[in-house]
Order: C-alpha cells, then sequence, then structure tokens
C-alpha cells in the first residue's frame, strides 16, 4: 500500500486577506466596480460623484432588470443635480466673473430659467466678453455680445436681483415671441411632441393660393419691401409669375418657383398684419398659434427652401436673392439664429459671384447696379445682425472692392420699377444708398470701440470707473463718422418739424408730415431717421451704469447715459405719432424692434438713475411705448405680451422709486408720504415746480434744437454727474448730508 504523500502549501497566514465591504456604494454596485468602505469612497471622490448607499428602493434588488436600475439611478441623480441648480439660483447671490477668456463649460453655475433658456450670471463690469445663452433642449450654449439686446437684458436682471431682492426675474423681462413657441416658422410647436409626427404631411393643397389672391399680395411687394430691400426687378418676376400660372398643368396652382415663393411668404407675414388678428375661442392676445401674421407664409418659405436645396451646388442670383428674402422673413417671425445662419450662406453665395469685386465693365448698366445693390444688401443685414446679437462680423471690409450703388438718374430710369418720386433728386433708391453709407459708418464705430474696449479693460489696473470714463471719451471721438453723415444727408430725405424743430435730433417736436409724398417715400424717411436713433441708442445704452451706491464720479459715462435715454424717447415719440396718426407702419415688424430697443433702454435708465431730474421724462415716455405696443398686438400677438411685460417693468421702476424715498431720511421722507403712489416721485417733482407735465418734459430734459450731442452738452453738470444731491437739495426736500448719510446706509 503507498502512501499518499500531500505536497505541503504555504501557510494561508502568510497571504493578506481581501479587506470585505459589506455593501458597495450605489455608483460602484451600478458599474460593477471594487468599491471601499470610505464616505465617499475613492472611485466616487476620484470621479466627483455624489456617494450614496441607499441601494434601489423599489423591492427586491435581484428582481430589478440591470437596465431598469441604471436608468432608475441615472434619473435620480439628474434630479439631485437638478434640484441643487435650483436651489443655488435661488439662494446664492450671483458671482462676478473675474475674466473675459474663460471658457464657457468652467463658469458658474448660476443659471436664470428663461422658458426654453437659461443665462448664465455674467459681471455687468467692463472686460466681460459677453453672456451665453442655454438652451436646454440640446445642451448648447449661444453667445451674445456687449452690444446685444440679451446683455443688457441680463445686465438688468442682475440688478433686480441685488438691489430688488427678485431672483430670476430675466425670464420675465422677454416678452412671448414665436421662436419660443415654433420650432422654426414652419415647424411644430415646441410644447407638442405629438405634432412631429404630422409634420412631413401638414402643407396641403389648401395652403396655397388662388391666382386672384396671390396677385393681391404680389402687389404689395413693390411698395413695401422692394423699396427698402431693391434687389428683385419687378417686371422680370412680373413675367415669371405670369409664365408659372401658364405653364400650370392644374388651374387651381401655378407651379412652384423659390423666387415667386418667398415674395409670397414676405407679403402674406406682411398683409395678414395689416388687418386686427381674428382669435379663436376668445383666446388671450398674447397667445401663439399658426394664425399668427408672424408666420404666416409659412408653407411658401417651406416649399421656397426645399427648392433652394436643389440649387446649392450651381446657384444663381435669383438663389441669392432668395437667400436674402428669407432673412428678412426670418427676422421679422423673431428667428434670430436661423436668419443668421441663413445669412451666412447668403454670404459666402455672394463671395461665389464675386460681389464684393467691382463688377465686369462688360455687364450691362442694370446688371452692374443690381450686383452692387445684392452685395450691399447682403452688408447691411450682415452688420446689423452681428451688433444685434453682439457677434463677430462674417465679412471683412479690406477685401471689398465694390462701390455703393449709386441712385442716379439713368438707373432709375431704365429700371423697370415706377415709383415716382415728388422730391427732386430723390428715387426710390435713394434711402439704400444713404443706408449704405450709414452702415459703413456705424460698423466703423462698432469695430473701433470694440477693440478699444479688448485693449483697455484687460489687465490694466484700471478701477471700472476709469475703464467706462476711458471708453466713453473714445466713443466721443467716433461718434463723428455719424455727425458728418447726418450733416451730408439729402434734405429730401428728412421730415421737416413742427414748431422750427430740427430734424434728427432729440428735441421732442412732432414730425411735418407732408400729404403730397408718396406712402412709400414717407416711410423711407421715417424709418431712415428711427435706425439713426436706434443705432445712436445703441452706441450709448452699454454706458448706463447700475450700481447701488454712488462709487464714483462719471460725467462722461453719464452723458452718454442721458444721451440713450434722449434717443430712446425720440423713438418712442416718432413711432407714438405715426401710428396714433398714420396707417404707414402697420404691419411693419421693424419697427415693433426699434420701440422693444428703446423700451428697455427707458426702464434700465430709470433703475441706473432713479432720482435724476432726466428719469420724470423717461418714465412718462414708458407709458406711451405701453400704448404703441397695445396698437401693435392688434396684428401680432408678441407685441400684446411686450406690452403687459413693459407694464409690469413700469410698476417695478415705481415701486422701487418709492421705496428709495421711502428710506431717505426726514424731511425728504415726511414730504413724499403727502402724494399719492405709485406715482409719488412724479407728482412730487410736478406739484414742487408748480408746472404741468408737459412744461417739465420740456424744461428738464429737451433742448429745442441740435442733436443729441448738444442737448447732452448743454445740460447741467449737476444732471450729467449723477445729480441727485442737488436735485433734492433744489428741490428743498434734503441737503447734501443727509443725502451722503443715506448712500452710507443704502
Amino acid at each position: 500500500m503507498q502512501r499518499k504523500i500531500t505536497k505541503s502549501r504555504p501557510e494561508a497566514a502568510t497571504k493578506s486577506k481581501r479587506a470585505q465591504v459589506s455593501r458597495a456604494c450605489d455608483r460602484c454596485r451600478q458599474y460593477r466596480i471594487k468599491c471601499d468602505n470610505d464616505i465617499p469612497c475613492k472611485n466616487c471622490k476620484t470621479k466627483g460623484c455624489h456617494c450614496t448607499n441607499i441601494g434601489i428602493s423599489i423591492g427586491n434588488r435581484d428582481t430589478v432588470p440591470s437596465s431598469a436600475a441604471k436608468e432608475i439611478f441615472s434619473l435620480r441623480e439628474r434630479i439631485k443635480g437638478l434640484e441643487q441648480q435650483l436651489e443655488k439660483a435661488v439662494s446664492d447671490q450671483t458671482e462676478s466673473s473675474s475674466s473675459d477668456n474663460i471658457d464657457p463649460s468652467s463658469r458658474s453655475n448660476s443659471i436664470v430659467a428663461v422658458s426654453s433658456m437659461r443665462i448664465d450670471s455674467q459681471c455687468e463690469e467692463w472686460g466681460v466678453d459677453g453672456v451665453w445663452t442655454n438652451n436646454i433642449e440640446h445642451q448648447t450654449r449661444y453667445f451674445h455680445g456687449p452690444s446685444s439686446l440679451t446683455f443688457f437684458i441680463n445686465r438688468l436682471s442682475r440688478y433686480f436681483d441685488s438691489a430688488m431682492q427678485q431672483k430670476n426675474y430675466h425670464q420675465y423681462i422677454q416678452p412671448l415671441a414665436p421662436s419660443k413657441v415654433f420650432s422654426s416658422p414652419n415647424g411644430p410647436r415646441r410644447d407638442d411632441p405629438a405634432e412631429l409626427s404630422v409634420i412631413d404631411g401638414m402643407y396641403v393643397d389648401s395652403d396655397y393660393l388662388t391666382r386672384s389672391q396671390e396677385d393681391y399680395f404680389l402687389n404689395l411687394f413693390w411698395e413695401t419691401y422692394n423699396c427698402t430691400f431693391p434687389l428683385i426687378d419687378e417686371q422680370i418676376i412680373t413675367d415669371l409669375y405670369n409664365s408659372l400660372w401658364n405653364a400650370s398643368q392644374e388651374k387651381r396652382h401655378r407651379k412652384p418657383s423659390p423666387i415667386v415663393d418667398i415674395i409670397l411668404a414676405l407679403c402674406l407675414q406682411y398683409g395678414t398684419a395689416l388687418f386686427p388678428r381674428v382669435r379663436q375661442n376668445k383666446s388671450s392676445k398674447t397667445d401663439l398659434d399658426m394664425s399668427d401674421p408672424s408666420v404666416a407664409g409659412r408653407s411658401y418659405y417651406r416649399r421656397c427652401q426645399i427648392l433652394l436645396t436643389f440649387e446649392l451646388e450651381r446657384p444663381s442670383l435669383t438663389t441669392l436673392q432668395c437667400h436674402i428674402l428669407c432673412v428678412v422673413y426670418l427676422m421679422n417671425a423673431s428667428f434670430q439664429n436661423t436668419a443668421q445662419q441663413t445669412l451666412a450662406v447668403a454670404v459666402r453665395t455672394a463671395f461665389l459671384f464675386g460681389l464684393h469685386r467691382e463688377p465686369p465693365k462688360d455687364l450691362p448698366l442694370l446688371e452692374q447696379e443690381l450686383r452692387r445693390r445684392l452685395w450691399w444688401i447682403i452688408f447691411t443685414l450682415e452688420a446689423k445682425t452681428g451688433i444685434y446679437l453682439g457677434r463677430p462680423w462674417m465679412i471683412d471690409m479690406s477685401i471689398i472692392s465694390c462701390r455703393p450703388p449709386t441712385p442716379d438718374n439713368e438707373v432709375t430710369s431704365q429700371s423697370s420699377v415706377r415709383l415716382l418720386s415728388p422730391i427732386q433728386n430723390i428715387s426710390w433708391l435713394t434711402y439704400h444708398f444713404v443706408c449704405v453709407k450709414f452702415v459703413v459708418a456705424v460698423r466703423e464705430i462698432h469695430t473701433s470701440f470694440r477693440r478699444r474696449l479688448n485693449s483697455i479693460a484687460n489687465g490694466n489696473g484700471l478701477s471700472q470707473a476709469e475703464i467706462s470714463e476711458s471708453l466713453a471719451s473714445s466713443l466721443s471721438q467716433d461718434i463723428y463718422r455719424l455727425q458728418e453723415w447726418e450733416q451730408n444727408l439729402p434734405e429730401g430725405m428728412k421730415i421737416k418739424r413742427k414748431n422750427d424743430g430740427t430734424s434728427y435730433s432729440t428735441d421732442k417736436s412732432l414730425l411735418q408730415l407732408d400729404p403730397r409724398v408718396p406712402v412709400w417715400l414717407k416711410r423711407q424717411q421715417i424709418l431712415m431717421e428711427i435706425n439713426y436713433h436706434d443705432q445712436m441708442m445703441n452706441l450709448f445704452t452699454p454706458f448706463i451704469r447700475f450700481q447701488s451706491k454712488q462709487q464714483s464720479i462719471t460725467p462722461l459715462t453719464d452723458g452718454h447715459a442721458l444721451s440713450s435715454m434722449a434717443h430712446a424717447i425720440a423713438i418712442t415719440q416718432i413711432i407714438h405719432q405715426i401710428v396714433s396718426e398714420t396707417d404707414i407702419f402697420n404691419g411693419w415688424y421693424d419697427v415693433y424692434k426699434f420701440q422693444w430697443n428703446a423700451s428697455l433702454s427707458l426702464v434700465g435708465f430709470c433703475f441706473a438713475y432713479p432720482l435724476n431730474a432726466a428719469t420724470i421724462s423717461a418714465r412718462q415716455i414708458i407709458d406711451k411705448a405701453i400704448d404703441i405696443f397695445v396698437l401693435f398686438g392688434n396684428s401680432f400677438a408678441i407685441a400684446s405680451s411686450a406690452a403687459n411685460v413693459l407694464r409690469d417693468l413700469s410698476i417695478k421702476v415705481d415701486l422701487f422709486i418709492n421705496g428709495i424715498i421711502a428710506g431717505m431720511p426726514q424731511p425728504f421722507a415726511g414730504e413724499i408720504t403727502q402724494s399719492p403712489p405709485p406715482y409719488s416721485i412724479f407728482e412730487f417733482s410736478r406739484d414742487s415746480r408748480g408746472k404741468n407735465s408737459k412744461d417739465n418734459d420740456r424744461s428738464t430734459n429737451a433742448n429745442d434744437d441740435g442733436n443729441a450731442e448738444d442737448f447732452v452738452s448743454q445740460l447741467s453738470m449737476d444732471l450729467l454727474n449723477f445729480s441727485e444731491p442737488q436735485y433734492l437739495e433744489g428741490l428743498g426736500v434734503c441737503g447734501n448730508e443727509q443725502w451722503t448719510d443715506f448712500l452710507t446706509n443704502f
């Protein structure tokens, strides 16, 4: 019998026993990785995750499928993250960013919700390059620079956070626009996914008009959009339109054409806004649906887009004309990002044709002028869009050799457009000619300002007040370009003022409308002056300073803020007179945008300078702006929404000013309680001076003649230097020492 020999092994005690974990944390258990007993565990600490060990709370873990467990865990983590963001947005004070070169992904997590958008809080001070708007649907970020309205709204919202303790007010400052309701002009509602399933079949024969209906809307184009964007030859389009009907096998509808379709889309947008909106089931005026004029003509726009896809490789000048008109349609419908992307296609197409170069001399005169007009229309649209959105230019000025188009008699006589002007040396092309020169000057000022901002606002050790004054001084030196443009503007493009007022000034005089001037020319004249005031206001608006205490004296900065307010008042008064006395602006979407920009500048000025004497006029004119939006609201919903927003802001202005007055030391607080709220500051000012509102407006804010800069320069220095102490002392209610004590405790 053999003896079984067993081979001895090393003692088990010599090998360290693996540490046992009673229960792995939720994340390690989900991903089946080694965990430890630390809280938080090493894996969660390394990944920066929240370490939990609560297990799956629905029954036995073994009965839950692995995929379901992962989904539950993922949803829990997402809910926790959202709760943390909400708690932080509500409770934390927004922190300023110290650099303009910080990567968007590393910025503060303080977020302000805006419908389907949300805004990262940024520092309002000089040196910040812009704000990032987050699209929650796609987790993407959109950039808006300092010249954009979005940037100013963000500054205003942040001031509400600090001065009025109202968090997340950004969502209430923006009216309900079609771009927030619809995914595209021809797309479904964002809040109704069920419509996505029928998008391919949503356009049927009933969406297109009969010939008599198309004839009516097509005729609207020649005295409206073709006068402001002169890129279409009337005879060529008329012949093409007739041929499309003649070639149609089915006489109910014509053959499709991208250029005819986009023209009709624009005319439907304009024409349906000429009449009061028909609301279904007594819905609110602010409700947006497919019947809103801003998205009228969407079936024609959609068909135009489909047809243009077949011309991408071999485009024609007609293709380029379609892209330009699509940009106008999208801007009217408030789809600004889509408009800018479509504009980028138009810019590249123009480069393809070499339109930025002087046309070949062997081309006929009319074609040479058409190519020039096409290029400069694209240039003006691109410059205005870049300013409005605060984004870099797409066109480099150094590559342009194409000279501006000429509105001379030889060109107009050969054109098929027959719009006769009663004013000598003024034709239907003059508006485009002066508009090109104006936009070139505005863009040069913005380019110079951006360079100056980048060079002075970073790493130079200057205080914010010093930076602001330096930038204000730089802008004052550049503004001469617009002054020269205004001086060289043909007299026929200016509308005279009543009571010997001055055109293109902020003297608050009314327009003297000449009944002999045709509507198309009168619209050109008024739009040109409003454009001037709008761009001047946009240049000065960044100098409106929001601060809770008087930290420094900045006369140039405050002077520019007053200029912004003065131009905003001029815009509002002109538009209010026109919509009250005429129908020239009926259906004109640009006018709504001008008024909305002016309204926010007025509101911002009232909050930034609550006790300045000029604030009285600014606050009173806000009521006129509300009336304008109410009138426009009869046609399109976004104006009704804007009226509601502005009413709420005007109440906030009154409460804010009255709140400051209520905190004033005696005898000021005692005096103010004798006047009825919520307009006590305004009633008190009128009673103290013994003047009515009209006299007060004229005496405190306006100069009878001269341009905006003369108006500011002739104001007393106590107004320019944030003059609350002198202003209140002049009213006999508060001395300098009392004011200083109040600011110290504010």
